[in-house]
Formats: C-alpha cells, sequence, structure tokens
C-alpha cells in the first residue's frame, strides 16, 4: 500500500468517522421542571432525567442532553430536527401531529389545586372540582403550552382560563398578585416552586377533590426525523412497569 493510500485512510478515519457519530447522537432537550427535570449548573438532574438515564444506557443509543427553552424545544419537534427529542412531556392531541411519542417513561402525581390562603373558603363550598369550574366564579392561570390534568374542565372556563408564558415560581407571584384565582400543581412541584419564588407557605393552601383525574403520563417526545432505529431500541428499553404516582 502507499502511502497516500495510506494517508487517505487516515484522514478518513480522523474526520469522517466522528462526524457519522455525532450525526447517530439522539439530542435530548429539556428546561426546568423540578423536581422532574431541571439543569443545575448546566447538568441535568431530575426523577424523569434518572428514568431516562436508566432506559437510554439500557438501549445502547448514543446521547446528550441539552438545556433548551420550551419553546424553542416545541419548535425543533415541529421542525423536525433530525435526531432530536423532548423529554418528560405530556401526551395533546396537536403535540402528536409534529411528534412521534415513546412508550410511556413516568406517571405524575394527582394535581391539586393552589390558592391565596385568604381565598380558601370560598372554594371549600363546592365538593366537587366540576362543581367548582361550572360556577363560573373562578379564573385559573397556568403556563402558555402546558398539557394540564384538567385541560377538558378548564375548556369550560371560556375567558376565564388565563395562560402566562412563565414558570410555576412566577405563576406562584401572579396568584398572589390577584390574577387569577388558582392554579394547578402537583404535589412534588409544590416545595421548589415556593423555594424559587419566595413566597410562605403560610400564604398559599392546597386543596383537593375527588374528581381531579389521575396523573398524566410523560413520554420522550421524538422529532419524525429521528432514525426509527433509534425510536425502536428506546421504546425496548422502557419497562412495562411506570414509575411514579400510581
Amino acid at each position: 500500500m502507499s502511502i497516500r493510500h495510506v494517508f487517505t485512510i487516515f484522514f478518513a478515519l480522523v474526520f469522517f468517522a466522528p462526524c457519522h457519530a455525532q450525526e447517530n447522537t439522539l439530542v435530548i432537550g429539556f428546561n426546568n421542571k423540578p423536581p422532574l427535570f431541571y439543569w443545575e449548573n448546566h447538568e441535568p438532574k431530575g426523577v424523569i432525567v434518572s428514568y431516562a438515564k436508566q432506559i437510554l444506557e439500557r438501549s445502547g443509543v448514543a446521547y446528550q442532553f441539552e438545556e433548551i427553552p420550551f419553546l424553542r424545544t416545541i419548535a425543533y419537534l415541529k421542525q423536525a430536527k433530525p435526531n432530536f427529542a423532548a423529554l418528560g412531556y405530556n401526551k395533546t392531541p396537536e403535540r402528536d401531529e409534529f411528534s412521534i411519542f415513546s412508550k410511556p417513561i413516568y406517571r405524575d402525581s394527582t394535581a391539586m389545586l393552589v390558592v391565596r390562603a385568604g381565598d380558601a373558603n370560598r372554594f371549600r363550598t363546592y365538593h366537587s372540582f366540576d362543581a367548582l369550574i361550572d360556577s363560573g366564579e373562578f379564573t385559573f392561570g397556568g403556563k402558555e403550552g402546558n398539557a394540564y390534568p384538567i385541560d377538558e374542565q378548564l375548556k369550560r372556563l371560556g375567558k376565564n382560563d388565563r395562560r402566562f408564558q412563565v414558570e410555576p415560581p412566577m405563576l406562584a407571584q401572579l396568584l398572589l398578585a390577584d390574577r387569577f384565582d388558582f392554579m394547578i400543581l402537583f404535589p412534588e412541584e409544590l416545595e421548589p416552586a415556593l423555594q424559587e419564588s419566595r413566597i410562605s407557605r403560610a400564604s398559599i393552601e392546597v386543596l383537593h377533590f375527588t374528581d381531579m383525574p389521575p396523573g398524566r403520563l410523560r413520554y420522550f417526545l421524538f422529532s419524525k426525523a429521528t432514525d426509527p432505529k433509534i425510536i425502536n431500541r428506546i421504546n425496548k428499553s422502557i419497562l412495562d412497569t411506570i414509575p411514579g404516582a400510581h
């Protein structure tokens, strides 16, 4: 073999092999929803992150987590960014149009209402969440684009369903500022939201209703340009027993 051929092979191995590996790496984007998934000093943390890592290691798929804001994550999915996935989102009909869902990887706890402490008695006059919604007396505040387990009931609120492009800590501040009457959180989200917003536990009240739906499932949302072999390997590595609240 000539020296020229040796150098040709060497440069091919050095420059082209890494590119091929990079192309087959699944990029997984998410921002902050503590304690489920969040970033701490640019390191991925959280309950769902831990489960996701176990699944990905079993699958043998090359992956990397990236800190990406919610709206950009959704934009990447809509644009069919190659080998891209979002971590831990709920399933909605809209998302189903531009994403491929994995098998479920986690189930949320049952949601609860968070209200101003001084308003709690107004809510306690209703013995069901459906009755509270149909009373027309209350305004809901939520995150724009978020999928809530009570979305079907919230549709009945009409203009009293208000959405904001902020995370739960800021929503809690808006609640205390009287911008709306109640918000929805999962039990594991409450303490992180209060700590970040610097709101005292005494200033809010948590309410539970027996007709609240069970916790929703969470998934990997794959871009439609993701290699089907990657999706198949990950799905085969997801256990049938779903962790979370049951």
